[in-house]
């Protein structure tokens, strides 16, 4: 029975990592980007100042 045990395996950890992936990575690259701009969080517009 061991030959269908990766798939199941990979089935369950599937849903939990991309969840953490939207909810945990997702936001701290956004964090990221956004602290390498000039964004005041209201206007649509923004300048990339990299590490000024």
């Amino acid at each position: 029975m061991r030959h269908g045990r990766y798939p199941f395996i990979v089935g369950f950890l599937a849903v939990p990592l991309t969840v953490y992936a939207v909810f945990v990575i997702n936001p701290f690259i956004q964090a990221f980007h956004f602290s390498l701009t000039d964004w005041s969080g209201v206007s649509p517009e923004y300048n990339y100042v990299g590490l000024e």
